[in-house]
């Protein structure tokens, strides 16, 4: 996709650029919050998953965050005892567990998302209510344009990767 004729490719990067260190950002945020949580990136992800959607099995939530059953396992142990989540048996099989948030875990997320939310509000709080919508409809489309490029297999793969026996490989 070309640049329209009033930008210029240093424009458009210039705008991918500080997207990219946006979502850095955010990240470095999210893990900053957590470690005062008590918690790693990852169980501060399972909450979240947990708190999108819950109750889950471990295999579930193992698959929603692209974890082996022997990485999900060390990390529910340590989001349990941390008193955030519970296991609780699968009415639907008995031979599996069901994993919910506890309060603690349901305030943890909701603390980290309103932390995050008040930062963005201290910026979003200076500008226009133009200003404003247009940025919201701005990041809406780049979202969209992201989610479906997602589908679609890139037209130039680096020549070093052998997708065939990667971490996905099928």
């Amino acid at each position: 996709m070309s640049a329209p004729a009033d930008e210029s490719p240093d424009d458009v990067r210039a705008v991918t650029l500080a997207l990219r260190h946006l979502v850095k950002s955010g990240e470095e945020f999210r893990l900053a919050r957590a470690l005062q949580l008590h918690l790693g990136r990852n169980d501060l992800a399972a909450l979240t998953a947990l708190c999108e959607e819950e109750p889950l099995t471990p295999r579930d939530l193992a698959r929603r965050m692209e974890m082996t059953s022997g990485t999900i396992t060390p990390l529910l142990d340590r989001v349990e005892r941390a008193g955030y989540v519970t296991r609780n048996s699968n009415p639907d099989d008995r031979r599996s567990l069901l994993i919910a948030l506890t309060e603690a875990g349901r305030q943890a997320v909701e603390w980290v998302n309103e932390e995050f939310d008040t930062a963005i509000n201290d910026v979003i709080a200076t500008m226009s209510k133009s200003g404003t919508e247009e940025l919201a409809s701005t990041l809406e489309h780049l979202s969209v344009a992201l989610e479906e490029r997602i589908a679609e297999p890139a037209v130039a793969v680096p020549p070093a990767v052998d997708p065939s026996s990667g971490p996905h490989a099928v």
